[in-house]
């Protein structure tokens, strides 16, 4: 099911991920360019006039309001690049601050909202929820602040460019320098008390602005989600299970709300509840949990289980984001980069594949969807025991359709997700550990490439599914057509449309062939050749590999935010 321990469970409207260098993914231009009009008209009807910014050449390499000088072009945000000790650069880079944030206080403080305004902000939990959308988090829902760089993407998809925000606040400019850099700094002057470092704005703040560009609760909601009121969370009420007490559903399944976050009744300790749930679940993380040995990294820590209403249910540890969020952001970035961000991650999921075929269990749905974002564990327990070299680390997540290996029972080719599953398990067969390790192939793929030839199919299929068996049958049986092709006719084998699939990193080429599961020969996969294929170390501890590939994925998710 399309469910994850820790989704916020509201649909954002509009296109999905667009084409690499796309400047405004999903958003439509005519919108972009009627909201520039708009808000040289917001400025001039608030009596303010048109404040027009220069931005010299780049070889002078300064911005200028009226003629002081505000930020120099590739200087870090804030008076970063200052010397230690240069009190002249520093002084002068307080002083570009200090003229930004009054020509910004100048633009906005005729138009700053009510603190009723606020509130209807704060009290509207789905709204919270389209915001965190747009940010990475290691435990969803918990947290009040956003980076600066993930307002400017909410921005992008309510149609607000960064010239957009540059005219609204500063006027008219000729823009030869990176706007998005400018931009940041005119947030930066803008959150005030609602900033946090030069990094983040508090979701405060967001509310401010966005009430300011003239988007209230309700232009929010008709953007993101297609409906023009704030719809109550779903909540289970007061209710208890064990020790644990249920708070707001954050994640659903094919058959509703199912997910939920959760707290300890005494040390009010966050996690998440899912409940109810199948008993082939619970026995497998069960089963799983008894036989994995400590450091048992990447994947969720059992808490708790029991059954309430006849219905089982089960305690892990809140994780945040999916991993799509870090695909998202690689919209636009360097074919070198996509692939420098995605062998990592393949690394990282294939120890965690690994340990679960080592347990006797093959996953079935490997996808972004069931691959979370946490704080990285060191050791079996609620905390690391030594130090991690990253704040985030990817969790496996989801085994409702995990199987034995071997022994397990087949499964049709419509259970798992069809996009990243391998070629073999369209037929539907008991399923091998090579189904995982090519679904993770074409993850991969995904994360190099974007949007896959068989996406679209897919897509409107979904619209239908469940009209027929034959009808899943027929979309599912395209996308391994197409999948065959490449893999038997070329990257380039699909057409004009597709042609760019050729520059396939050739490293990642070998490992899906390495591994491609109507090939494979009933031996154990060599995971060990496979994790050296795609960059990894040869020789180290499993926990050792983990806390370098922590670092470098540390390294990688600082780089796109």
């Amino acid at each position: 099911g399309r469910e994850a321990l820790g989704g916020a469970g509201y649909r954002i409207a509009g296109g999905g991920r667009g084409a690499p260098g796309d400047e405004h993914p999903g958003a439509a231009r005519p919108h972009a360019r009627r909201r520039q009009f708009e808000a040289r008209a917001a400025v001039a009807a608030a009596g303010l006039g048109m404040f027009d910014f220069d931005v010299l050449e780049k070889k002078e390499g300064r911005v200028s309001v009226d003629g002081q000088l505000v930020r120099h072009p590739g200087e870090p945000p804030g008076a970063a690049g200052v010397g230690e000790g240069d009190e002249g650069a520093a002084a002068e880079a307080a002083e570009r601050a200090e003229v930004l944030r009054r020509a910004v206080r100048q633009r906005s403080g005729r138009r700053e909202p009510s603190l009723a305004a606020l509130e209807r902000w704060s009290q509207c939990e789905q709204a919270r929820d389209l915001i965190r959308h747009f940010v990475l988090e290691d435990a969803v829902g918990i947290g009040e602040s956003m980076r600066y760089r993930d307002v400017l993407r909410l921005l992008r998809a309510l149609h607000w460019s960064p010239v957009d925000i540059l005219t609204f606040f500063l006027g008219e400019g000729k823009v030869l320098v990176k706007a998005d850099d400018v931009a940041m700094d005119v947030l930066r002057a803008f959150a005030g008390m609602d900033g946090e470092g030069d990094d983040r704005m508090r979701f405060r703040g967001v509310y401010r602005l966005l009430e300011v560009l003239g988007l209230d609760v309700k232009s929010l909601l008709r953007e993101l989600a297609e409906v023009d009121y704030c719809e109550e969370p779903e909540t289970p009420g007061e209710l208890v299970l064990g020790k644990f007490r249920m708070l707001r559903g954050i994640g659903s399944g094919f058959n509703g709300m199912c997910i939920y976050r959760g707290e300890h009744v005494s040390t009010r300790r966050q996690v998440a509840i899912k409940w109810p749930m199948g008993k082939d679940e619970l026995e497998v993380l069960k089963d799983i949990e008894r036989q994995a040995p400590p450091p048992f990294l990447g994947l969720p820590q059992l808490l708790a289980h029991g059954a309430y209403g006849g219905k089982l249910y089960m305690v892990t540890e809140l994780l945040g984001s999916p991993l799509t969020k870090v695909l998202d952001r690689l919209e636009g970035r360097s074919l070198e980069e996509r692939w420098r961000v995605m062998r990592v991650v393949g690394r990282l999921l294939l120890r965690r594949l690994e340990a679960v075929h080592a347990c006797g269990y093959v996953h079935c749905d490997v996808s972004p969807e069931n691959v979370l974002l946490g704080p990285p564990r060191g050791t079996r327990g609620s905390a690391a025991k030594v130090p991690m070299p990253s704040t985030l680390s990817p969790y496996l997540i989801d085994f409702g359709l995990a199987q034995k290996h071997p022994g397990g029972e087949p499964l049709e080719g419509d259970h798992g997700s069809a996009e990243w599953s391998s070629v073999r398990s369209a037929v539907g067969a008991r399923r091998r550990p090579e189904d995982d390790l090519e679904a993770l192939g074409w993850l991969m793929v995904n994360g190099v490439f974007g949007d896959l030839p068989w996406f679209e199919l897919l897509s409107k299929a979904y619209k239908t599914w469940d009209a027929s068996r034959s009808h899943r049958a027929k979309a599912i049986r395209r996308a391994q057509e197409a999948k065959l092709q490449l893999l038997d006719g070329g990257w380039s084998s699909l057409g004009d449309e597709w042609l760019h699939l050729a520059s396939m990193p050739p490293v990642l080429d070998r490992y899906i062939r390495s591994c491609r599961s109507d090939q494979a020969t009933g031996l154990r996969p060599d995971y060990a050749m496979l994790s050296e294929l795609l960059g990894g170390r040869a020789g180290l501890s499993p926990f050792d590999a983990e806390q370098a590939d922590l670092r470098t994925f540390q390294d990688a998710v600082d780089r796109l935010l």
